[in-house]
């Protein structure tokens, strides 16, 4: 479920039946969020210095001339940096040098092979693959050789994994929009209920991956973060876009009349930093030390636009196209920017 230019939008013009738990089995706690007032973006600059330490780029080095077709998703772990491209291509780089070390492209129903492949992520010594058309999550090993497959209960859009197995977000609009599920696929519980019907989703990623191994959810057309802690979700943090809240039957008209709609969430120790839709793509910093919020486009000193796809540890990560150069053989270039303590 990602990308054109950072600006998502799926339309759910088939439902997709999902049999999970019912919303009997629904578990919810909502405590007070925090809200972030996002407000006077419109000609602010955020100075990258503010919040970031140190910026480091690095060329995507592949192999027989091959090309990233397009970032579709991306995950890394502490060796390996791996790339979802939106030719359903997935390719690992050595995350220190640049250099592939791996990729695959099987497209098929077998062992193995996934038909339409929405999201990316990676724990320890494995590698997730979510297919959407064949209901399942792939597993690969760390060179990206199969080892096993999980059906999953039905269709899923985005997915996370947790502790005791995964998160996946629910197309459905009549059930829950987050199911829980073991390492085997059998649903463990159901989460948030949806208040709207889910035609348009505006979002880069429903969950989000923040320092220690904590899991986001970012639900759609709420402008809300909720945070996966103790077999519940709990809302977290709330976007005020000095707007009223709007009430709709579909989640299309919400989003139109909404002044900015949250695309992506990135949560660490120190920071809530989100990217959000307005009239452009625009920026927004919470320091959770002060209480202070800034809001606008980020000004860095390279060559690309800040447009972060995940964060790992202490350390946002992107991947942007780059035009080949005497220095630069590659199409693509890996960003990491690492936040300040």
């Amino acid at each position: 479920m990602k990308k054109n230019n950072y600006t998502y939008a799926v339309i759910l013009s088939l439902v997709l039946p999902l049999l999970a738990t019912g919303c009997g089995s629904t578990r919810l706690t909502d405590p007070a969020a925090t809200v972030i007032d996002a407000v006077d973006y419109d000609s602010h600059e955020i100075d990258d210095r503010s919040f970031i330490a140190r910026t480091r780029t690095m060329e995507l080095k592949m192999k027989d001339g091959a090309l990233l077709a397009g970032i579709h998703d991306i995950c890394a772990d502490e060796q390996q940096l791996y790339v979802l491209d939106q030719m359903k291509t997935i390719t690992s780089f050595n995350v220190h040098t640049g250099v592939q070390t791996a990729r695959i492209d099987k497209v098929g129903h077998a062992a193995g092979e996934y038909v339409n492949p929405m999201a990316i992520t990676c724990s320890k010594d494995t590698v997730y693959v979510l297919d959407l058309s064949d209901f399942k999550i792939i597993c690969y090993n760390t060179k990206l050789q199969y080892l096993r497959s999980i059906r999953l209960p039905g269709a899923a859009l985005d997915f996370a994994k947790v502790s005791d197995g995964f998160l996946l977000f629910n197309p459905n609009p009549s059930e829950p929009q987050v199911i829980h599920i073991d390492n085997n696929g059998k649903s463990l519980g159901s989460y948030l209920p949806a208040s709207t019907s889910l035609d348009l989703i505006l979002s880069d990623k429903a969950f989000s991956e923040g320092e220690n191994e904590n899991v986001y959810f970012i639900a759609p057309a709420t402008n809300a973060i909720y945070l996966w802690q103790n077999g519940a979700l709990n809302e977290a943090f709330k976007l005020n876009f000095d707007s009223q809240e709007v009430e709709a039957e579909r989640s299309s008209e919400i989003i139109k009349k909404q002044k900015a709609n949250v695309m992506n969430a990135f949560v660490s120790h120190n920071y809530v930093m989100t990217l959000f839709l307005a009239k452009f793509v625009t920026f927004s910093i919470y320091r959770r030390s002060t209480g202070k919020t800034e809001s606008g486009l980020v000004n860095i000193s390279i060559p690309y636009p800040f447009c972060p796809k995940i964060l790992h540890g202490n350390t946002l990560i992107d991947i942007e196209e780059a035009s080949p150069s005497k220095t630069q053989k590659s199409g693509n270039v890996a960003i990491f920017y690492e936040l300040r303590k």
